[in-house]
């Protein structure tokens, strides 16, 4: 199936997520750190997701990464003392694909937004972010959903 890449408007998204900066070489086991503090943060609350868990990511330099991670919720409340927070996603103009297969395709995913992205001449505004529509560990590998995006001008 042939990446295809839609133009859509969102809505500013609240979310539950935590920040922490980890080596790319294991960003799997920060991600899945980091989704375990902010799912305790809404048990805390009693509040549930309100979607897929999505993770960004900013590279810094020496193979370290800032990664965030987290859920997004109905509204924002109060988190109480923990490392995750509430914050939002932007709103506005994105481009949005879908990766189907393993999260090891992720990165071959990315590159083709970024070529799309320099072929139709859009800017980008804010850090992508991806939903992890689906569990890899409950659907088979080449069905596995990750829904990629990325905010533009």
């Amino acid at each position: 199936m042939a990446q295809s890449f839609d133009e859509v408007v969102l809505e500013p998204q609240p979310v539950v997520s935590a920040k922490a900066i980890g080596s790319e070489g294991a960003i799997g086991e920060t991600i899945m750190a980091l989704l375990t503090a902010a799912q305790e943060a809404l048990d805390a609350s009693g509040t549930s997701p309100a979607g897929a868990p999505f993770a960004r990511f900013d590279a810094l330099d020496d193979d370290q990464v800032e990664v965030e991670a987290g859920f997004p919720v109905d509204a924002s409340f109060p988190t109480g003392p923990s490392i995750a927070e509430c914050r939002e996603l932007p709103g506005g103009k994105a481009i949005v694909t879908v990766h189907m297969g393993g999260y090891d395709g992720l990165a071959l995913a990315h590159a083709r937004l970024h070529i799309y992205l320099v072929e139709e001449a859009l800017t980008t505004r804010a850090l992508a972010w991806e939903f992890y529509e689906d569990d890899p560990e409950q659907t088979p590998l080449d069905q596995v959903r990750t829904r990629i995006i990325q905010p533009i001008e």
